[in-house]
């Protein structure tokens, strides 16, 4: 068994030794080490170390120690090809965000003949992070995205659109091993590696425009190939996650800023009960916002695929449901349709507006019942509503309704007609 050796390298030393071969020139032989360029860092750093059994390991695990004598855990990557180290670092140092991965310094190494980037501490690569047993078992279970991994996908597509709007583009997002793990988040790494930086973009040139396209659609599908890859090692079958990954396919016909603000929006992303049930409600409010497209969308739901469902309200629902179910106001009475998709959408914006119960034990129940109903109902108002659902992504859109109907919340979200239109 091969022994851990310890590496330290001082900065000072390194920045002297540059500084002296810059102002007395000397000849150097083509196998000399000295470094073409100093240590490029973007906090002040004295030096670094890390233990390594063999050159060619994936990383190696290590310290910072900064000016200030704080010292940080770290972990460190050789590169041999001097370009892309330079790149990595031109691309990735001055970024920040929580999906990216921090890029402390570069510096030459000696050693190994090589160029050392120094990134902050990670935990695990991903696809040894993927094999740890507990990780294996919930993705098996479909538990692993309710527990670690749901909150990951949203950041990582923010990363994305953080990078694009810089007109940087990844290119490499379909390749599991630019990805690392940090506290159960999967983090970004390798930017420059493969990306592209396009410096100025005019979009009324045609080119450009389909060049721009071209890329974001690349860093967005590689997105879809890195969840394919993490929610695909199951055997089980999964079709809400087979629903979700079909959906990025929007991207292809929806503008980049649509998209990104529809996916983010989808509810297998919903990390909340309350907000997953809420989406019937957003996307009834939609359809009502949007007459001209209302019955578009009825045929929409009218899709065979919608009817595995039925009849829906022939199934053995509980009592919490039932009474939403049997609930009637005043005048109104129920008039739900067990072979229609809408009125089960209607009956499912019911049953967040008038809960009798926690909205967690709905949730478990109606996913239960109709799984994959509420992400296929979301999908079709998204290809037919795709502006108008953009335009009220971001607001309030169960406060602002009920505003406009002049409805006093009670013990239920407000008061409607319960069979609905």
């Amino acid at each position: 068994m091969a022994s851990q050796q310890r590496f330290l390298e001082s900065f000072e030393k390194k920045i002297s030794q540059y500084s002296n071969s810059k102002s007395k020139p000397r000849r150097r032989s083509s196998t000399s080490s000295t470094p073409s360029t100093p240590p490029l860092m973007n906090v002040d750093i004295m030096q670094y170390e890390f233990s390594f059994t063999k050159k060619d390991d994936p990383y190696f695990c290590g310290k910072i120690k900064f000016s200030s004598d704080e010292e940080r855990e770290a972990r460190f990557f050789v590169v041999e090809d001097k370009q892309i180290a330079m790149k990595i670092w031109k691309e990735s140092s001055n970024l920040r965000h929580n999906a990216i991965l921090k890029l402390w310094f570069v510096s030459y190494c000696d050693k190994f003949e090589g160029w050392i980037l120094g990134y902050e501490k990670f935990d695990h690569l991903l696809d040894a992070w993927l094999k740890l047993p507990d990780i294996a078992t919930k993705i098996r279970d479909h538990d692993l995205l309710n527990t670690e991994f749901s909150p990951s996908i949203s950041t990582l597509i923010e990363g994305i659109n953080y990078l694009n709007e810089r007109n940087l583009f990844h290119g490499g997002l379909d390749q599991s091993c630019n990805f690392v793990v940090i506290d159960k988040e999967v983090k970004i790494i390798n930017i420059g590696k493969h990306s592209t930086h396009m410096a100025e973009i005019d979009p009324k040139q045609a080119a450009q425009f389909i060049q721009l396209t071209q890329l974001r659609v690349t860093d967005i599908m590689g997105i879809k190939s890195l969840l394919n890859h993490i929610l695909n090692t199951t055997p089980n079958a999964w079709i809400e996650r087979d629903t979700f990954l079909a959906f990025f396919n929007l991207a292809r016909t929806l503008s980049y800023e649509m998209f990104i603000l529809l996916v983010l929006g989808h509810p297998f992303l919903k990390t909340s009960d309350e907000a997953r049930v809420k989406t019937s409600f957003d996307i009834l409010h939609v359809r009502d916002c949007n007459e001209e497209k209302r019955w578009e969308f009825h045929l929409a739901l009218g899709d065979p695929k919608f009817g595995r469902y039925y009849p829906w309200n022939e199934v053995a629902m509980s009592d919490r449901l039932k009474e939403v179910y049997d609930y009637d106001y005043g005048d109104w009475s129920s008039n739900y349709q067990g072979h229609s998709s809408v009125s089960l959408l209607i009956f499912l914006r019911n049953v967040y507006w008038h809960p009798k119960t926690s909205m967690e034990a709905y949730d478990a129940e109606i996913r239960t019942l109709y799984p994959d109903f509420l992400n296929r109902a979301y999908e079709a108002a998204c290809r037919i509503f795709a502006v108008e659902v953009t335009s009220l992504v971001d607001l309030d859109i169960e406060k602002q309704h009920v505003q406009n109907q002049n409805v006093v919340p009670g013990r239920g979200r407000g008061r409607g007609r319960v069979g609905g239109r």
